[in-house]
C-alpha cells in the first residue's frame, strides 16, 4: 500500500509543479491588473 501511495505521489509531482506555475502566472496577471487599475484611478 505504501509503495502504491509513493508511486501515485511521484506521478502527481509534475502536475503539482504545473499547478504552481499556473498559480504564479495567474497571481502575477491579477497583480498587474490591480496595479494598472490603481494607476488609471490615480491619473
Amino acid at each position: 500500500i505504501v509503495e502504491a501511495l509513493e508511486l501515485s505521489l511521484e506521478a502527481l509531482e509534475p502536475s503539482l509543479e504545473a499547478l504552481e506555475l499556473l498559480l504564479e502566472v495567474i497571481i502575477r496577471s491579477v497583480i498587474e491588473a490591480v496595479i494598472g487599475a490603481v494607476v488609471e484611478a490615480l491619473d
